[in-house]
């Protein structure tokens, strides 16, 4: 079995691999990982792989080194190796490296449009020879919903449950259509701009914020599990001499 450890801006997302199938799947805060006691006690956990664009906040790192964990660490210093290896540049995010891994394995032969929506929303383009051609970044939707409460004086702090009208009819759902709905229109819209170039086009919608789009001519496919995947493929496929 593998362990997957993703430590992103806001939480860490956990996961347990029995062959193929994700066993075990969890959400928690990114300076303490209160699940992985039991983990280890449950789950005959063989290789492991932490992947963090955050460091290791709090009590992370103890808490990893006492269990002689993990098999690769993927952070600022040891991700431009994998990038490179991987042919991607240096200084993209290793949860984005891990999303590219997978979908050029799933989807190989393929153009893809990759969007990771989480604190930012990434975009990530891959031709069917499986070329990395660049990708974007922007504010996602809890982002942009604090940005707007930060930086005004009487903007409220908005969350994303509530109504969602398509024109909003007060504040609280002017904010919160604004921004959900605006991101869901940026996801279009390079999706429009990508169909232009790309007929083929597969778009892969992942990550912790919920998007749904229409994709208009493009196919999109829903993966949450994207980045634990490539995750799981760079532990199992990567060079030994990058592991510990």
């Amino acid at each position: 079995m593998e362990l997957i450890i993703d430590i992103g801006n806001s939480s860490a997302k956990i996961a347990v691999f029995d062959g193929e199938n994700i066993v075990y799947r969890s959400t928690c805060r990114n300076d303490f990982l209160s699940p992985i006691d039991e983990i280890l006690k449950t789950y005959n956990i063989k290789r492991s792989i932490v992947s963090t664009v955050a460091g290791l906040k709090g009590k992370v790192g103890p808490q990893l080194r006492s269990y002689g964990l993990p098999d690769i660490l993927l952070n600022d210093a040891t991700t431009p190796e994998y990038n490179k290896y991987y042919g991607l540049p240096s200084t993209m995010g290793s949860d984005r490296l891990g999303a590219i891994v997978a979908a050029r394995k799933k989807y190989e032969g393929r153009n893809i449009l990759i969007v990771d929506n989480g604190s930012c929303i990434t975009y990530e383009f891959i031709d069917r020879d499986g070329h990395y051609l660049g990708g974007n970044i922007s504010p996602g939707i809890f982002m942009r919903l604090q940005a707007m409460h930060t930086w005004t004086a009487l903007l409220p702090l908005v969350d994303t449950d509530g109504p969602l009208p398509d024109i909003g009819y007060d504040t609280y759902t002017a904010m919160r259509s604004g921004a959900v709905n605006g991101v869901n229109h940026e996801v279009e819209g390079y999706i429009r701009h990508a169909l232009k170039r790309f007929p083929d086009l597969v778009t892969i919608i992942t990550g912790g914020a919920h998007t749904v789009i229409s994709g208009g001519a493009s196919e999109v496919v829903y993966d949450k599990d994207l980045v634990y995947e490539g995750l799981r493929e760079i532990l199992l496929s990567a060079p030994r001499f990058f592991a510990k």
